[in-house]
């Protein structure tokens, strides 16, 4: 480095979280909102869970509708910070309790992340005390919760998972959300963040196939900010992986509180 004038490269290095493979039975769960969670969805997939044994449960972001840090307009009943973070917190203590000795990863997605932009933006003084972040605030290690960065890809298997607000957006944000996780990835993939249900499949020039997923959400379909949309449904997934890193995925709709 030094005959070249250089210093050690701050360039961030692509990060990968892989579920160890004794972890083989996912259910990932995105797109909660609380406080605007959907109960009957919420409760329709995390029962399958039980009854269907997951052993790790993937909160794929948007656990927490971060309402009080948004830079957008909301009313202000929407900014009761604590009551929010109390009704998560309550939240994650019962899926810890449901499944106590479950792998629990959560992911963030860019409602979670707002808290932190928040942060920067106006209490920059306090961002390097660990205790004011969202993990600390939620209490996640006592629970034995992994809180992830945006930037970092799970793999269940060879599956890598993402929320998805980093990859489709945009002119790749289309109808079919998976496909525009396909355009953006070219690889296996599956996100939630779009709050669609939908799958799209394609082979690369050897004609290997590949294959990606959008998750529903567990919230309501009529958001104050879109109100009339009809593309939102909601949803979970079910993922079964192997030692060799094969996988198989149950992209499953609810419909009416009940699995379609």
């Amino acid at each position: 480095l030094e005959k070249w004038g250089l210093k050690k490269s701050k360039a961030p290095t692509k990060k990968v979280y892989q579920i160890p493979s004794n972890y083989d039975k996912i259910c990932w769960i995105s797109d909660l909102h609380i406080p605007n969670q959907d109960n009957d969805a919420v409760m329709t997939a995390l029962e399958f869970a039980k009854k269907n044994k997951a052993n790790c449960i993937v909160i794929g972001g948007d656990l927490i509708d971060n309402a009080p840090f948004t830079r957008f307009r909301v009313p202000p009943s929407a900014r009761k910070a604590r009551e929010i973070f109390d009704d998560v917190r309550q939240f994650l203590v019962a899926l810890r309790n449901n499944f106590p000795d479950a792998l629990i990863i959560y992911m963030e997605g860019n409602h979670d992340r707002w808290y932190t932009d928040w942060l920067i933006d106006h209490c920059a003084v306090v961002f390097d005390d660990p205790y004011y972040h969202l993990e600390y605030r939620l209490g996640l290690a006592d629970l034995n919760i992994e809180y992830l960065k945006e930037n970092v890809i799970v793999k269940a298997g060879k599956l890598p998972m993402l929320h998805g607000h980093t990859i489709v957006k945009g002119v790749f944000a289309p109808v079919n959300a998976a496909r525009g996780a396909y355009i953006k990835s070219n690889h296996n993939l599956l996100i939630g963040h779009t709050h669609q249900v939908s799958v799209h499949s394609a082979k690369d020039l050897m004609g290997r196939p590949t294959k990606t997923w959008s998750v529903g959400c567990l919230c309501t379909l009529s958001p104050d900010y879109d109100p009339h949309n009809i593309r939102h449904a909601h949803g979970f997934a079910f993922i079964t992986t192997e030692k060799t890193g094969k996988f198989t995925v149950k992209n499953i709709e609810i419909v009416d509180g009940e699995i379609r």
